[in-house]
This record gives structure tokens, C-alpha cells and sequence, in this order.
């Protein structure tokens, strides 16, 4: 039966219904991509050392190292479960480095592709 043979009020529901299928099917994909993919906003101190990790929600970062040494620029979460990290510093150079970054509860590991540097950071109560 084609659509168009349909009184027009019928027409209208069958289009609406569509839509609101679609609607939810992109909702339900979304969720799901946020539920897979925790959330590393928040301040992260590295477990027994004095570093410090910040993400924020505008997509910026800060981290200070043991020593005190300050970084900040801006970070993407890429597909793949790795963030890029765009350093940027004050003579205006920027420096881009890619880690694997994961969330387990208030747990965030952060390793790199050399072998055996990783790192893990506890989220800091606010």
C-alpha cells in the first residue's frame, strides 16, 4: 500500500511515527556512547606522587608535575578511547601528544606507547 493512497491524517502519523522512531534510535545511540565512554572531567591526583591532572568541560587541560612544572592547552577524546592533548606553550609552540586514557570508577590510568609508562591518578573530591 503506497503512502500516498492514505488520507492525509494518516499520512501525517505515519510521518510523525517515522520521525519519532528516528529520534529515539539516535537518542539510544547516544547514550550508549556516553555510557561507554566515562567521564574524565574532574581534578585527578597521580596515587603516591604529587601531579595533577584537570579536565574540564570546554575541552581544556591542566597538569602540574611533581616538580611543580605547569602545562595546560586543550584535549579531544578521540574514537578510539585515546585523547590527543594539544600542550601549548608560552612561547606559542604547541606540542601534541596522543595517550590511552581509561576511567574505572574514580580511577584514571593514562599510558603511553613507550612500554612500561603508565601512570594512575585518583578523581579528587571537590
Amino acid at each position: 500500500m503506497l503512502l500516498s493512497s492514505l488520507p492525509s491524517a494518516a499520512q501525517e502519523h505515519i510521518k510523525l511515527s517515522t520521525a519519532l522512531r528516528g529520534l529515539a534510535v539516535i537518542a539510544c545511540i547516544f547514550l550508549i556512547h556516553c555510557a561507554a565512554s566515562p567521564s574524565i572531567i574532574g581534578t585527578w591526583l597521580e596515587v603516591g606522587k604529587s601531579s595533577t591532572l584537570e579536565f574540564k568541560k570546554n575541552g581544556s587541560f591542566s597538569a602540574v608535575d611533581n616538580e611543580g612544572m605547569a602545562v595546560s592547552g586543550k584535549y579531544t577524546r578521540l574514537k578510539d578511547g585515546r585523547v590527543k592533548f594539544d600542550i601549548m606553550y608560552g612561547d606559542g609552540s604547541v606540542e601534541i601528544v596522543i595517550l590511552n586514557v581509561s576511567v574505572s570508577g574514580d580511577e584514571l590510568t593514562v599510558v603511553s606507547d613507550r612500554p612500561g609508562d603508565m601512570e594512575k591518578y585518583r578523581r579528587m573530591r571537590q
